[in-house]
């Protein structure tokens, strides 16, 4: 996609710069690039963020041990975005609800998010659940 796009940047990569003065008469430069590829811009799109994951934990323990495989991210510049986690696959959650948010960051700087829940029932010893945020 091609366009016009208004960005203040260096002085020397400008195709045309103009000034303007703005409402309290500071001095604004507006640079202009014309034929700038837009698509260069776009935020990354996480494409397999996981969904609820249910787990129980051991009779007698508060915490359980959930994993999952990051989301694979995507963007139009030919880069893949790094994504990371939080809390990381792998980490101990305890009892209850957990929201975990996963985070996709572009070679440009563009970032995306998704959310999804561990949630972890606890059991007693016979066997029952004792505790559980469905």
């Amino acid at each position: 996609m091609k366009g016009t796009i208004l960005v203040n940047v260096h002085l020397d990569v400008l195709t045309r710069a103009s000034t303007h003065l703005h409402h309290n008469d500071q001095l604004l430069l507006y640079f202009i690039y014309e034929d700038f590829d837009l698509s260069v811009v776009e935020v990354p799109v996480l494409d397999t963020c996981s969904i609820r994951q249910s787990i129980i934990a051991e009779p007698g323990q508060l915490t359980a041990v959930a994993t999952w495989t990051n989301p694979t991210a995507r963007d139009n510049t030919g880069d893949i975005p790094h994504v990371n986690c939080y809390p990381e696959p792998g980490a101990a959650f305890s009892i209850g609800v957990t929201k975990v948010t996963c985070f996709a960051k572009s070679i440009n700087g563009h970032t995306a998010t998704c959310n999804f829940d561990v949630v972890v029932a606890g059991m007693c010893k016979f066997g029952q659940v004792i505790i559980s945020a469905t």
